[in-house]
């Protein structure tokens, strides 16, 4: 169930300084399956800061890792 926070999906690709981030927030009680379209990640720093030299599209198959944060100092 939703609880009515921001949260980030971040995914990194191995051997590389950038990832690739996208925010979605939840309904509280409402029960949903998120579905974040590739073309909606962005690429970041390691400080979430704009990564120009980046490939700004991500491709799938070079995610080695994945987090969940929770955003904005909301605590969880």
């Amino acid at each position: 169930l939703g609880d009515g926070k921001t949260y980030l999906l971040k995914v990194g690709t191995e051997g590389q300084p950038w990832s690739y981030v996208q925010r979605f927030s939840t309904e509280a009680a409402v029960k949903r399956i998120y579905e974040l379209p590739v073309e909606g990640f962005e690429p970041v720093g390691t400080r979430l800061d704009p990564a120009p030299d980046a490939p700004q599209t991500l491709n799938p198959s070079d995610i080695s890792q994945v987090s969940v944060y929770i955003l904005d100092k909301q605590q969880g």
